[in-house]
């Protein structure tokens, strides 16, 4: 770690991270995860979560557009 402050930084950017995960609707917020937290591929992340491959896609689009909301929403509050 760099600094005590840049971890305090990248806790509470996990922390906020998680609770919009968990504000969206299943499966936005796990199919978000499976891709940019733990690296899956469509394919694995189609497997995993019963979808059609392309429907990930869509899913991944969905879940963007709802985490910019969430977060656009937080920063005007």
């Amino acid at each position: 770690s760099d600094s005590p402050l840049a971890d305090l930084e990248q806790m509470e950017l996990a922390q906020r991270l998680g609770q919009s995960l968990a504000e969206l609707k299943p499966p936005l917020g796990e199919i978000l995860s499976d891709f940019f937290l733990h690296g899956l591929r469509y394919e694995e992340i189609a497997k995993k979560r019963s979808v059609a491959v392309g429907s990930v896609g869509v899913y991944l689009k969905r879940g963007l557009e709802a985490m910019r909301r969430i977060w656009g929403r937080d920063e005007n509050s």
